[in-house]
């Protein structure tokens, strides 16, 4: 099944903060009861710092998604944006596409005031 080209996605960022696979696996829980996952069709997930936990962060993803029923919502890892060099930005709470087949986002709407 493929995703659609435009999506409400989360976006997740460790940040320099690296926290454990297990704390990840809470707050992605956390995410899980309150219904996050049922209301967005992508996750994009920023590149930790370092590459720390990156595979056990890629793992814990699926595994919760997967506690969820939500094994087949489409995630984009290690994504260029947050704390870790290089740095993008991705403004929060604005419409973005997301080509997932070909792993581009495009900021759908003008994230300034002139």
């Amino acid at each position: 099944m493929s995703p659609p080209p435009s999506v409400n996605a989360q976006c997740d960022n460790t940040s320099g903060e690296k926290p454990t696979p297990n704390q990840v696996t809470y707050y992605l829980r956390n995410l899980g009861v309150q219904g996050i996952f049922d209301q967005i069709s992508g996750i994009i997930v920023g590149k930790p710092q370092a590459e720390v936990y990156y595979e056990e962060y890629k793992a814990v993803y699926k595994k919760v998604l997967k506690e969820f029923h939500q094994e087949y919502l489409p995630v984009l890892y290690n994504v260029n944006v947050g704390h870790a060099g290089p740095i993008g930005i991705l403004p929060l709470g604005t419409n973005v596409q997301v080509d997932f087949t070909h792993k581009i986002i495009i900021i759908a709407e003008t994230v300034t005031q002139s």
